[in-house]
């Protein structure tokens, strides 16, 4: 059985020209970010976005009395934290 489209992994700059992705990351604010630290919180504003230009980024919910739930992980050309987007406040 296939898996299910939306498995797909996309990628942000697929079919652009070269130009095109040099030119988003000449405007981008570039990070690097050592293993374990916390690039945003779900309470955190939804005032940008991230791409993933390399590494893996987890997306997660720690619950208070301490469940884990991964909702997914970011790959090289992912983009996340897209909650202001959508149009919230927060980046839940």
């Amino acid at each position: 059985m296939d898996d299910p489209w939306y498995w797909d992994r996309a990628n942000w700059f697929d079919g652009t020209q070269p130009a095109v992705r040099s030119a988003f990351l000449d405007l981008a604010e570039r990070r690097d970010y050592r293993r374990g630290t916390h690039i945003f919180r779900a309470t955190d504003p939804a005032n940008r976005i991230f791409f993933l230009e390399r590494g893996m980024v987890k997306i997660y919910h720690l619950a208070p009395q301490g469940a884990l739930t991964i909702f997914w992980f970011c790959a090289p050309g992912d983009i996340f934290g897209a909650g202001g987007i959508a149009g919230s406040l927060e980046q839940s």
